[in-house]
């Protein structure tokens, strides 16, 4: 498992300096020399990254790479050597895995996703049962940063994302803003996940926006890079 900053890389402002993400605006020969630093931290094993469109849809990697990126917001194998990719910069990266070491998944999850039902997608694909898997959130924007209207608030409430009942206990309405909340996207993912029945869920400790130093941004920022959450099994 690895997760990268924005740290180490070529890439100049408002990127800089280790943007992996190549829907971005920084030239694509700096994203490629980025990539190819963290290949080199990664021996012998083969990064799958997708084109990220905000919904449900994965996609099942086997043995030999799709030549290109799959339009997909979360990747699972069983397969050796094959890593499955997340790019952020302020949504959540979830990577999945079971206790035995046989599978594993990486899902992007914003608001959209999450209501879209992507982390019970991603999990139906686990052969194993969901009592034996184990869930990671990396870093993602905060509860005090991530300002949403009252249509996120429905879209979460129709989900209910297996068995959130509650969505008072998630979100904090703005102090002066009528209308706008501030929402726990990692609260959300970690009740999400434990209702479908993975009870060992660790991470989201880090914000993204309020660390500019060590982390991407979009609401920040505007313009910016992207981060990689990575999860693999050795050859």
């Amino acid at each position: 498992m690895l997760a990268t900053t924005r740290l180490g890389g070529v890439s100049p402002s408002p990127w800089n300096s280790f943007n992996l993400g190549a829907n971005t605006q920084d030239r694509q020969e700096r994203v490629i020399a980025n990539r190819s630093l963290l290949a080199q931290s990664m021996a012998e094993v083969e990064v799958q990254w997708l084109k990220q469109v905000h919904g449900a849809k994965g996609v099942v990697l086997q043995e030999n790479l799709a030549s290109h990126s799959p339009e997909a917001d979360f990747s699972y194998t069983r397969e050796r050597g094959i890593a499955c990719a997340i790019l952020t910069a302020d949504c959540l990266p979830i990577l999945i895995w079971n206790r035995s070491g046989t599978e594993i998944a990486a899902i992007h999850a914003g608001w959209r996703g999450l209501a879209a039902g992507v982390i019970a997608s991603a999990l139906s694909h686990f052969q194993s049962p969901v009592s034996e898997l184990a869930a990671w959130i990396g870093p993602a924007i905060g509860q005090k940063a991530f300002e949403v209207g009252e249509d996120v608030l429905d879209a979460m409430a129709v989900a209910n994302l297996g068995g959130l009942q509650d969505l008072t206990r998630y979100c904090t309405a703005h102090s002066s803003v009528q209308g706008k909340f501030y929402m726990d996207l990692v609260g959300i993912a970690r009740v999400n996940l434990n209702g479908i029945g993975v009870d060992k869920v660790d991470g989201g400790n880090y914000c993204t926006y309020t660390d500019s130093e060590r982390f991407f941004s979009y609401r920040r920022d505007g313009e910016t890079g992207r981060m990689a959450s990575l999860i693999w099994m050795e050859g």
